[in-house]
């Protein structure tokens, strides 16, 4: 643990708290690419979000402040995913990270990296071969969080607008 905080699974008590953050990372998302992102859809978004709480083959933890009022600050979300050999491609099982985000004010303090440390613990008790993500070419912070973590790029994803 490298952060104050204490990290667990996601209950669904912290709907709202995730809600809001998941809002902050949509922000983000929706300046640099306003064509590709909308606005969330709060009635939505509470089903999704308790239907993915019961999905065996996902995990979404939480970072949670220990000290004073008890906030969630921070959370990941990520999933064990299978997919089959096709062509060149091998067969694979692996977790990927859907969703990692850290509240503006509570950044540099450590906890993405337990975010990231419990979903790699999560990852091995699956027996999963690997974690992947994908970033967001204007998400810097984040590349260099996952850089620092020992990622590597696979490939890259281009888009042209007609």
């Amino acid at each position: 643990m490298r952060s104050s905080c204490t990290i667990r699974s996601a209950v669904p008590e912290d709907a709202a708290s995730i809600a809001g953050l998941a809002d902050e990372l949509d922000q983000v998302h929706r300046v640099a690419h306003p064509e590709l992102f909308r606005a969330r859809q709060p009635e939505r978004e509470h089903g999704w979000f308790l239907a993915t709480l019961q999905d065996a083959a996902t995990a979404v933890l939480v970072a949670e402040r220990k000290e004073g009022e008890r906030a969630v600050v921070g959370f990941l979300r990520v999933r064990d995913t299978e997919t089959p050999s096709r062509g060149a491609l091998a067969a694979r099982r692996f977790g990927l990270i859907d969703e990692l985000f850290v509240a503006v004010s509570s950044r540099r303090e450590g906890i993405a990296d337990d975010l990231l440390e419990a979903a790699e613990a999560w990852a091995v008790s699956r027996g999963l071969e690997a974690l992947e993500v994908t970033v967001w070419d204007f998400n810097q912070p984040a590349q260099q969080l996952y850089d620092r973590w020992g990622f590597a790029n696979l490939r890259r994803y281009l888009r042209k607008a007609l």
